[in-house]
Formats: C-alpha cells, sequence, structure tokens
C-alpha cells in the first residue's frame, strides 16, 4: 500500500511539472544527440600545429636527425637548444643515442656528436662508431572485418552514457522544482500561498496637495528661498575645468627577438601580432636587403625592419645600415626606396608606426666581420634586435 501511495504522488508531481521543463529537457537531449554526431562524423577534431614532442616516435627521429644535418650547416648552439626545447633531457638523449647507434655513416655519426656535444649531452665514447642494431619490425595489426560496425557500435555506447548522465541530472534537477514548490505550497489542491497584506502608504497631511491644485512661491515662501539660493549657486560657481581627457595607455602585444649569425643566408623572420584573445591585427618581421658578396657565404651589409598593420594600406619599413653602406652615397640613394634609412649602434632604438601599430625596435647586439676583399665594417657577423609590438590607444576614457 505504501509503495502504491508513493508511485501515485509521484505521478502527480510529475504531471503538475510546467510544460517549459519537458520541452527543455527534450531539446537538451535532441541537441546532444546532434552535437554528438556533428563532432565524430561530419567534422572531426584535427589536430595540427603540434610541439616535436606530441610527434610520432618515427616522425621524432626524423625531427633529431632534420636538426643535427641543420645544425652542422648554423653552428648555432642556441638555436639546437630551441629545437629540443619542448623535449626532456633524457628523451634527447634516447633520440640522438638510437640513431647515432644505428648507422653506418661515419659523416651521420659525426653530426649526431657534434649536435650531442651542442645540447651537452653525453652519447658514449666520442668518435667510436659501433655496430648498428638492425631495428626491430613492428607487429602489424591483425586486419579484422567490421571496422564501421565497431565504430557505430562505440560511438552509440558513448552516446547512451552521455546520455544517461544527462537525465540523472535531469531528474536531480526535476526533483530540486518539485520539492521547492511543495515547500512554498504550490502543490496542495485547494490553497493558494500565504502573502503577507502590503502595508498602505503614509501621507502627511500637512505637506498633501491635491490633485488639480497648484502650490505657488506666495503659498510657500520656503520653496521660492530654495529656488534663489540654487539659482545664486550656479551663478557664483563656474564650471571647473578639469582638462583634456586623458588618451588610454598604449598596450603591449608582446616581446620578440630576433638574432642573425653570419652563415644564415635565409635569414627571414616574420612574427604575428595578436591581442590576447587571439585576434589577428598584423605582422612584423627581420629580413636581409642588401648583401655585398655571395660566395661562399652572403655578406649582408643592410637589412629590413618592416610591420604590416590589417587596418592600413601602407608597410612601414626601416633599412638598418653597417658603417660602409651608411658612408656609401651610391648604396644610400639604392636603398633609402626601400624605406628610411637607420645606422645599426648598439642599444640603438628606433620605432616603425601604422594606422593603429607601433614596434619598438632595440639593438641588443651587433658584430662586423672582416674580409681580406671588404673594407672594415662593411658586413654583419651577428645582429640581434629586441621587437615589441604595441597597439595604438583609441582615446577616451576607459572605465
Amino acid at each position: 500500500m505504501r509503495a502504491a501511495a508513493g508511485r501515485q504522488t509521484l505521478l502527480q508531481r510529475g504531471q503538475q511539472l510546467p510544460t517549459w521543463v519537458w520541452a527543455a529537457l527534450a531539446g537538451l537531449i535532441v541537441g546532444l544527440g546532434l552535437g554528438i554526431f556533428y563532432a565524430w562524423m561530419i567534422n572531426p577534431v584535427v589536430i595540427t600545429d603540434v610541439d616535436p614532442v606530441d610527434l610520432r616516435q618515427d616522425w621524432k627521429e626524423m625531427w633529431t636527425l632534420m636538426a643535427a644535418d641543420s645544425y652542422v650547416l648554423r653552428r648555432n648552439p642556441d638555436l639546437a637548444r630551441t629545437w629540443f626545447s619542448t623535449f626532456s633531457r633524457e628523451e634527447t638523449q634516447q633520440l640522438i643515442t638510437r640513431l647515432h647507434d644505428s648507422t653506418t655513416d661515419v659523416e651521420q655519426q659525426q653530426r649526431f656528436q657534434e649536435l650531442a656535444q651542442a645540447l651537452n649531452i653525453t652519447i658514449g665514447e666520442v668518435g667510436a662508431v659501433t655496430t648498428p642494431v638492425a631495428p626491430q619490425p613492428s607487429p602489424q595489426p591483425r586486419q579484422e572485418g567490421g571496422g564501421l560496425l565497431r565504430s557505430l557500435l562505440t560511438m552509440c555506447a558513448l552516446g547512451l552514457l552521455v546520455l544517461l548522465v544527462v537525465l540523472g541530472g535531469a531528474v536531480v534537477i526535476v526533483r530540486q522544482l518539485v520539492r521547492r514548490k511543495r515547500e512554498a505550497g504550490e502543490l496542495l489542491e485547494g490553497r493558494t500561498p500565504y502573502r503577507p497584506p502590503r502595508p498602505e502608504p503614509k501621507v502627511d497631511q500637512e505637506s498633501f496637495t491635491p490633485i488639480g491644485e497648484t502650490t505657488s512661491a506666495e503659498q510657500q515662501p520656503g520653496l521660492l528661498y530654495q529656488e534663489e539660493a540654487l539659482q545664486h549657486e550656479l551663478e557664483a560657481e563656474p564650471p571647473v575645468d578639469t582638462g583634456p581627457i586623458p588618451a588610454v595607455q598604449e598596450t603591449s602585444l608582446g616581446h620578440f627577438t630576433t638574432r642573425y649569425q653570419f652563415g644564415d643566408d635565409d635569414y627571414d623572420m616574420s612574427f604575428s601580432i595578436e591581442t590576447p584573445d587571439g585576434t589577428f591585427l598584423g605582422e612584423c618581421g627581420v629580413s636581409i636587403s642588401e648583401i655585398l658578396l655571395d660566395e661562399p657565404r652572403q655578406h649582408v651589409t643592410a637589412f629590413e625592419v618592416w610591420l604590416f598593420d590589417k587596418d592600413d594600406i601602407r608597410t612601414d619599413t626601416k633599412v638598418l645600415l653597417s658603417e660602409y653602406a651608411w658612408q656609401d652615397d651610391a648604396l644610400q640613394a639604392k636603398l633609402r626606396e626601400r624605406g628610411e634609412l637607420v645606422l645599426v649602434k648598439p642599444g640603438e632604438i628606433f620605432e616603425l608606426e601604422t594606422e593603429s601599430l607601433r614596434v619598438r625596435v632595440r639593438v641588443r647586439l651587433m658584430e662586423y666581420g672582416t674580409h681580406t676583399q671588404l673594407p672594415p665594417n662593411s658586413f654583419f657577423s651577428r645582429l640581434e634586435l629586441d621587437l615589441e609590438p604595441l597597439r595604438k590607444a583609441s582615446g577616451g576614457i576607459s572605465f
């Protein structure tokens, strides 16, 4: 009897739920099912632009092989450490050691040894050629039919699990609503929730004026006195000039450092300028502008620093010159067409500016190289620049 009475009570409570609750539950279930179908079948997630440490094992080994070949050409330990910055020291040592031991090419082994020395990693006795270890073939997965069926069953199981979780949450929410309405007395038949009577507003009989009657200054002398005092204050105190409205401070959008070293013939750096929420605003970068000799390496005498703004039709460019190029009239006339000329000095600070962006550039380090066929201070052996993009203030007051 108690079980039957309990079921009857629950049925009555469920019937008294408003229609919007059932509509919301139905919409939630249908939307969840459609979202799962779209995410799994129509537009599945594709992972791109991952770090090297997240690659598959064979791609990690290919990355290490390319890093060893590139380090022999560039000889830049800082750049080599950047390539493996996402790897742990143990994983880097394992990768280089495995590739070193699996090849019989002496030159290739020497490249791995030089890369390990640049990363301060030991891979055994330097110069020793070990017997290559034959790679073990990976077991081939057994081909079985019904792949599509398994995928559908997996999706159905996940969908059912999610549906059960949602229904459980919906039941909890419905029970809370029913309990609150029951406590408020809205589920009791023939009974209305008690509401206390609203108190009548109090009226000051002395200052009460019936509708249709007017109050003149003669009838209320105090009102006339207040109006005259207010007018006197307005005439006696002129408005205070607070000065111009302060502009919003410029916002820094990051900090970039670029390094050039003699022999880096493909030097062309660019950096994307974005807001913290990922909105693209423009780009800035540094590239080679003018060379004096091209054999066997490029002897660079000028660089270009540029700023692109998506809200501006022009690109601001400045050309950084060596002392030799700065004193050569013919080179100045040639390079002036590419942008404003700047003599490179250590600690020199200059700026690029467009409609809504500004980039502050500082010369951190510069060194000249020497060559028997070129005059002194004519080409760069090293150049390091700091670039800080700033978003211009739009004016007005920020709250």
